[in-house]
């Protein structure tokens, strides 16, 4: 599921709600660099190049039920090249009023649900909050009112301008006889990166080692995606108890 503002529209009093596909060039380029721009080209997407795109707009709508005093406007565009796909979502300038209808007692929600783990869902801050009525002036890529995620892949992957990154590791878990390498990537890597530092735990969660991670820039395919900057990270040798 796909919610960029998941709530009790409803337009019986006012809005409209409508949607298109598209695969017009002017329309597709302008996705491109939006989406280029939120993952600082990085993570081999330099050469994203998207041939379809679908468009669903929620134009002034109301809230349950029939409530016309105050109006939402906000939208969301599905990108792809048939390979990897992205969500834009685009919420109008002081166009966000109401957080929930008269049926509910918690606010909208805004997010991703693929219908599995915890790393398949991801909600944005202010979600079922009173405050989720200001997500107009938050971004994830320093333009108010607008956010990228990454959809295709086992987890939602947002842009470089949040705290906290998703990164692709390789292997996910190490050798049973010890040492080697993992490989880091993820839509934050670029060469402006001055530090990486791998964290080591044990099992009840304890720092074992913090080891600085060498750059490679050797192109390489993680997860069936072709990358140009990465991080690589020796491992640790680890005792058995």
């Amino acid at each position: 599921m796909i919610a960029p503002f998941w709530a009790d529209v409803d337009i019986r009093g006012t809005g409209e709600v409508y949607f298109y596909e598209t695969i017009d060039r002017n329309l597709l380029q302008s996705a491109k660099r939006i989406i280029l721009r939120a993952t600082h080209q990085a993570a081999g997407f330099s050469r994203f190049n998207p041939t379809w795109m679908l468009v669903a707009t929620w134009y002034k709508v109301g809230y349950f039920s029939s409530k016309t005093d105050m109006t939402n406007t906000f939208q969301a565009i599905l990108v792809t090249n048939g390979q990897n796909s992205f969500a834009i979502f685009n919420y109008l300038d002081d166009g966000i009023n109401w957080n929930k209808g008269d049926a509910s007692t918690v606010p909208a929600q805004v997010g991703f649900n693929f219908g599995g783990e915890m790393l398949q869902t991801l909600t944005l801050p202010g979600s079922r909050m009173e405050n989720i009525t200001d997500i107009d002036g938050a971004s994830n890529l320093n333009n108010p009112g607008q956010f990228v995620f990454r959809i295709d892949d086992v987890e939602v992957i947002t842009s470089c301008n949040d705290s906290v990154a998703t990164l692709t590791v390789d292997p996910e878990t190490p050798s049973i006889i010890n040492g080697g390498v993992m490989l880091l990537t993820g839509p934050c890597f670029s060469e402006d990166i001055e530090q990486i530092i791998c964290v080591f735990k044990d099992a009840i969660g304890d720092v074992t080692s913090l080891i600085p991670a060498r750059e490679q820039q050797t192109k390489r395919s993680i997860n069936g995606i072709t990358v140009k900057e990465q991080a690589v990270c020796p491992m640790p040798l680890f005792r058995a108890l």
